[in-house]
């Protein structure tokens, strides 16, 4: 495949390169220095950005990797220049030159940051999202190491080589870090697979991150004694209430789709008239909930009989929120995003982002962002978007 590269030069590139032209590709490398580009790879074609219209004929994919770092003090006027203009630039010469597909590299950042950096990038993705006629794919990633480190990991290599992978456990279990063998392996697979996704996010697996794990067990243990110890007046005084305002029972237990597809038995305060259909609430007319119920609701208090449920090790805390056995299409969305490899929970990423069970291929789509997002300050940002009422759960039909 014939493919160009922009910013072949920076920390990305210099990995990349070698692993496309290793793969047999015939490149061609773009950058603001191209005697710089011939120096670090001689057998590769390289040109500037003002002759990029030159020499762009004939390729069939082009990778933009040409960014203006967070690590630099530029104003958002610099990184605009850069990370807009530029991209708007190069885009504009592929799609003259009729390139089939575009590869972005995007950040996490540019998704919940104010800085100027993140603004720059959060413009330049919003822009390609209105492009049409190139085949677009956006791979977002944060901060990348390698054999060497740079950026926000640059404070990596302060430590002796052999603490550095500890280290770098603890800076995982933190905040998303991601291998730059990851970040390769799937702009390689993006230009060659024919049906990439539009949108991907990479990051290191957190699954057997110690620190993490830790830190999951210790926040579950703490919500529960909590829960139990701190207010089981509370449990006691709306168990009476829903008792005494509605006939049927204060506990109602549904099943639910857990880890890997695994049914168990969800228990929460009733918050809608007994015998309502088994549904998903978006599917529920509002006037199946009953006037407590709608208190319960809003405050999240129906939720809190799940401490069973977290002692069962049916779900956790935080985690993508379960559905009904009869919601087919998102847990099949959820199963081919690989969303139920964990467990469920309480509240979660969706959630807080007004995300829910009515649009199946959305939720699972902001679930599959949690996977990758997942971390310690990633849950507390869930866990403080919680309590001050940031997402209002599923809306009933009305």
């Amino acid at each position: 495949m014939k493919i160009v590269v922009t910013g072949a030069s920076g920390y990305i590139g210099r990995h990349l390169v070698p692993k496309l032209k290793s793969d047999g590709h015939d490149l061609l490398l773009v950058g603001r220095s191209p005697e710089q580009l011939a120096r670090l790879h001689p057998d590769c074609a390289s040109c500037s950005y003002d002759s990029l219209e030159q020499h762009v004929r004939g390729y069939e994919a082009l990778v933009h990797l040409a960014v203006h770092n967070n690590t630099s003090d530029a104003d958002l006027e610099q990184f605009t220049a850069v990370n807009v203009g530029l991209l708007k630039q190069v885009f504009d010469i592929a799609a003259s030159a009729n390139i089939a597909r575009f590869v972005y590299i995007a950040s996490f950042h540019d998704q919940s940051g104010g800085d100027p950096y993140s603004v720059s990038k959060a413009e330049a993705a919003d822009w390609l999202d209105q492009q049409n006629g190139t085949s677009i794919t956006k791979i977002r990633i944060p901060a990348v190491y390698a054999e060497t480190f740079q950026g926000k990991l640059s404070m990596v290599s302060k430590f002796p080589k052999f603490a550095r992978p500890a280290v770098l456990t603890f800076a995982r279990a933190l905040k998303p870090i991601v291998a730059m063998d990851l970040v390769v392996a799937t702009i390689t697979r993006s230009l060659v697979e024919p049906h990439f996704p539009e949108t991907m996010h990479v990051s290191d697996d957190v699954t057997g991150n110690m620190p993490y794990r830790i830190w999951d067990s210790i926040l579950n243990a703490s919500f529960v004694l909590v829960v139990v110890l701190g207010f089981w007046w509370l449990l006691a005084a709306l168990w009476v209430a829903i008792r005494v305002t509605s006939p049927g029972p204060a506990i109602f237990a549904q099943n639910r789709v857990g880890l890997h597809g695994q049914v168990f038995t969800c228990r929460k305060f009733r918050t809608m008239h007994a015998g309502t259909v088994q549904a998903g609430t978006h599917k529920v007319t509002a006037d199946s909930i009953t006037r407590i119920g709608a208190v319960l609701r809003r405050t999240k208090l129906d939720e809190l009989p799940q401490v069973w449920n977290i002692l069962r090790g049916h779900v956790s805390l935080i985690g993508p929120r379960p559905c009904l056995p009869i919601q087919h299409q998102l847990i099949e969305e959820r199963r081919r995003k690989h969303v139920l490899t964990i467990k469920p929970g309480i509240t979660g990423f969706a959630q807080v982002r007004n995300v829910d069970m009515s649009d199946p291929k959305r939720l699972a789509t902001v679930d599959a962002q949690y996977l990758v997002r997942k971390s310690i300050t990633a849950d507390i940002g869930i866990l403080l978007g919680t309590l001050t009422g940031r997402g209002l759960g599923d809306r009933v039909r009305n």
